[in-house]
């Protein structure tokens, strides 16, 4: 399934033609990915993005989360997803990440729409939550940009590079 976001710009579900595409971005943006993603210094090599792959194809089918490649001019520059869904209580949390040289030029909050329009019109759901790390405001500002509105915070809910980071809670309502 393919969503064309702009002439150039599209997302696309998560297949095994992605693998070598996905390691590349991860391995070049290691450095800014790190300070936000706990699995990004457990990505050794391109076997780790196959069975990362392999498992987003897995739970796809189980219908428990939906993982995109985004693409643009032909190249995979991040992913973002549906990293929980909850088809019993109608609800799924977001989750994103870009490559390093791709920020800033807005290529991610069109994505997060996209999903959020995947999310209310395909998957019926009610309610969309994105969670990330406090310090993150690029990640911060999308949800911010997009209407979510912000629930609390969860204190020191995830160990990144040896260190507790506290999560904002956001969420958006169908309504």
């Amino acid at each position: 399934m393919i969503h064309q976001l702009t002439p150039d710009l599209h997302i696309e579900s998560l297949g095994s033609q992605h693998v070598e595409g996905l390691w590349r971005a991860v391995d070049s943006s290691r450095s800014s990915l790190r300070h936000w993603l706990p699995w990004v210094d457990t990505t050794h090599s391109r076997d780790d993005s196959e069975v990362f792959v392999t498992a987003a194809r897995a739970e796809r089918r189980l219908g428990t989360a939906w993982h995109f490649a985004v693409i643009e001019g032909g190249a995979l520059i991040g992913t973002c997803s549906f990293n929980r869904i909850v088809e019993a209580h109608r609800w799924a949390s977001l989750g994103y990440w870009l490559h390093q040289q791709h920020v800033g030029r807005g290529v991610m909050t069109r994505c997060v729409a996209a999903l959020v329009d995947i999310g209310f019109t395909e998957l019926d759901l009610h309610r969309l939550e994105i969670r990330c790390a406090r310090g993150n405001q690029r990640s911060r500002a999308i949800a911010e940009r997009l209407g979510f509105e912000v629930e609390g915070c969860l204190r020191e809910c995830e160990w990144v590079n040896g260190e507790p980071l506290d999560h904002m809670v956001y969420s958006r309502l169908r309504r």
